[in-house]
């Protein structure tokens, strides 16, 4: 009987805890965390600053075309999803950066919009200043990235109970691919290419209870996921794809490339053990 009383009193008191965590919702015991910058991991900005110290791509224009996303996959189930599981678009901003890390200079020809109202807003002389600054500035090089496979991977599943107790797990995972081509304007013959694969993965171990005491049938659960990031994530992607497809240009010292295949070369070893 007394069993029974503590099995009571320990789930009126957790109720009771859960009840007044959701009544003080609104109020705030601490301050959010201050954000943060960003940018590829620390072994690709070496890279490509090595690129940069070498002035092997200085003056060299690039025109950053629109980052197109050719998976063909949305999300709309997950919690917090958007529609979909990849960035849009802006990833070319990933790719502006990458080219500045290497000391080239990027064109945005991925955002159009502010300057087409400049032009439409402005004078004929402001047009014509625009387009003049435009004819002294061509592009030498045109490049191109696009999200070209996202793959799901199955994984194992464990569900195991003995006597209402048990334990659970299950482990899935999602492979990338970014594609990069650099290409000449007018005549479009395409210089090099580039391809990344990246596999994130997600775990999820917990344990269930579904079992009497003492007349009491207790039943719950603990549960805890470990998802990497998937959006996030493709910055180093597309940033070592640009870090290898501009090592290849005949300037880039043999060192600096050397930095870029050995990070490629760790990639690989990680993937295939996993």
């Amino acid at each position: 009987m007394k069993n029974n009383q503590v099995i009571t009193q320990i789930f009126i008191v957790a109720l009771l805890a859960l009840l007044s965590g959701c009544a003080n919702r609104g109020i705030y015991v601490s301050t959010s965390p201050p954000p943060e910058a960003s940018g590829p991991s620390q072994p690709i900005v070496e890279a490509l600053s090595c690129i940069s110290r070498s002035k092997a791509l200085a003056k060299t224009r690039f025109a950053i075309a629109v980052h197109s996303d050719g998976t063909g996959k949305t999300n709309y189930v997950s919690e917090g999803s958007t529609g979909a599981f990849l960035p849009q678009g802006t990833t070319a901003s990933y790719v502006s950066e990458s080219v500045l890390l290497a000391g080239g200079m990027p064109q945005n020809y991925y955002e159009l919009n502010t300057e087409m109202a400049i032009r439409k807003f402005g004078t004929n002389e402001m047009n014509e200043a625009l387009a003049r600054m435009q004819t002294k500035a061509p592009p030498d090089y045109v490049l191109s990235t696009s999200f070209t496979a996202l793959d799901f991977l199955g994984g194992p599943t464990l569900d195991v109970h003995y006597n209402g107790l048990g334990p659970e797990f299950a482990a899935r995972g999602a492979s990338l691919e970014v594609m990069a081509e650099i290409y000449r304007p007018g005549d479009r013959t395409i210089v090099a290419m580039s391809s990344m694969n990246r596999r994130v993965y997600y775990q999820e171990a917990g344990f269930t209870i579904d079992k009497f005491f003492s007349n009491i049938l207790v039943t719950g659960g603990v549960t805890y996921t470990d998802q990497q990031r998937l959006q996030e994530g493709t910055r180093d992607t597309v940033a070592l794809s640009i870090a290898d497809i501009v090592s290849r240009f005949d300037k880039v010292p043999s060192q600096c490339r050397r930095m870029v295949e050995n990070i490629m070369e760790s990639g690989k070893k990680t993937v295939d053990k996993n």
